[in-house]
């Protein structure tokens, strides 16, 4: 809970206890409210009906805000956790995309040699665990890694006679690589909004 925050909930909850009790009193000696039997002893009316009415709706005010401050508290503190692993692992992955994608930009390569470096993309990305890595930092990053594994796969072991030109090759790398860097500067964006919040 930020310092305003708690001085903003601690000052709500000092008018409220200081405020109320002299607003329902004015309240019920200005007879705004009916008073059954005798005035003096008006107990038995505005204290008890009126009193336990506004008192329980103030006091479900107040534990509302204070419960919504506590979660809110509580996903920062796990926003706050996952940040560094989120921020390395989508960093390990663009590091290994981009290159990949350097790699297959030099120049026209043959099919066989094509071939080599998307298997080479695809080994990095199962059984190096960088597909796996993508679900560590957000849905968004996840299926954007997924398509682009989804895409070497199906080009390396189709389930029908399938080719795949350089040019289809190197956009699904570049379309992949853009979608990452783009997710990247959100992912940085959000923490210095975190870091300014916090100052």
């Amino acid at each position: 809970m930020g310092k305003k925050t708690t001085v903003g909930f601690g000052l709500i909850t000092l008018i409220c206890m200081g405020g109320l009790p002299i607003l329902i009193n004015g309240l019920m000696f200005k007879h705004y409210f009916p008073v059954a039997g005798n005035v003096v002893t008006w107990i038995g009316s505005l204290s008890s009906i009126w009193g336990a009415i506004i008192g329980g709706v103030i006091s479900g005010a107040l534990t509302l805000i204070g419960v919504r401050l506590t979660i809110k508290n509580e996903l920062n503190k796990e926003f706050q956790g996952k940040m560094p692993e989120q921020l390395m692992n989508i960093e390990d992955i663009i590091s290994f995309i981009r290159k990949q994608n350097a790699l297959l930009n030099r120049g026209t390569r043959p099919e066989e040699t094509l071939r080599l470096r998307m298997n080479y993309t695809y080994q990095g990305l199962s059984e190096d665990g960088l597909l796996k890595k993508s679900t560590a930092v957000n849905l968004h990053t996840y299926s954007t890694v997924r398509k682009l594994y989804d895409y070497i796969y199906n080009s390396l072991f189709p389930n029908h006679i399938s080719t795949f030109t350089e040019n289809e090759v190197k956009e699904s790398y570049k379309t992949c690589l853009d979608a990452l860097e783009l997710e990247h500067k959100k992912i940085i964006s959000e923490i210095e909004k975190y870091e300014a919040k916090r100052k």
